[in-house]
């Protein structure tokens, strides 16, 4: 806010013009506060005529501008004591606080029946958070020829120090096989004849696969493994290759032990 004062002193004569005096103190007889101009914070000018001041120390534009900031000063106490209060309450915006308060987010839950969390906790009491199984799983028939049936095979990886790639499922394909031939070879063997892997599913996490760090890699055609979308049947599958094979062979080591 700027203010600007005018001062006029008559000569010690009372006869002659008015002229321009500065600056302040208003002291001795003959000094005429004609008044001050302030401009407002919204850039208007407001002029206040305070008066004249004759024969005192102190002038009269001096005491009325203490007078006019004191009172300023005491409301703007008032309103920041009132700001503070609120606050302390609970009510109304904060003058200390920078930005909203944001409500942390809530943990989310894991379900007690999912097969993840049971396969982590499962390796984490009884096999000390490692696992490297391997397995049969499932025989499927070829989309683009249905007469021609597969045996999948995988590879359950576990450790509890890795965060990336804590959980791993490596799939392969092998032509379906005879009971002589399931006699004679092991799940490791028959997982090496395959090759290489055509799928992968690498979690981190219990949960439903798909949540935030999980990732899926396939291989088209005799292409190696890129990352591919987590689509429904990707999940499905997970959960199959979890509820079917993987949990219930670990539960049933665990029991043996």
């Amino acid at each position: 806010m700027a203010v600007v004062y005018v001062v006029l002193r008559r000569p010690q004569s009372s006869e002659g013009p008015l002229t321009p005096q500065a600056p302040f103190p208003l002291e001795g007889e003959g000094n005429i506060f004609i008044g001050f101009y302030s401009l407002s914070p919204f850039g208007k000018r407001e002029a206040r005529v305070a008066g004249r001041a004759r024969g005192n120390n102190k002038s009269f534009g001096q005491a009325y501008m203490k007078k006019h900031w004191i009172s300023r000063l005491t409301r703007l106490i008032v309103v920041i004591l009132a700001f503070a209060a609120m606050d302390f309450t609970g009510f109304g915006p904060s003058l200390l606080q920078a930005a909203p308060r944001k409500k942390k987010d809530k943990k989310e839950t894991v379900s007690a029946n999912d097969p993840t969390a049971k396969l982590y906790k499962l390796l984490d009491d009884s096999f000390g958070g490692k696992l490297d199984l391997y397995l049969l799983a499932d025989i499927y028939a070829d989309p683009s020829n249905p007469g021609q049936e597969y045996q999948r095979v995988i590879h359950v990886v576990y450790n509890k120090d890795l965060f990336f790639g804590r959980f791993t499922i490596h799939v392969r394909s092998v032509g379906k096989m005879d009971p002589a031939q399931l006699a004679t070879y092991t799940p490791q063997a028959v997982f090496n004849f395959g090759g290489r892997d055509t799928q992968e599913f690498e979690k981190i996490n219990p949960g439903p696969f798909g949540a935030t760090g999980d990732l899926f890699l396939e291989a088209a055609d005799d292409r190696p493994l890129t990352e591919s979308q987590i689509t429904d049947d990707v999940q499905q599958e997970y959960e199959m290759l979890m509820t079917k094979y993987i949990l219930p062979a670990v539960e049933k080591q665990a029991a043996g032990k």
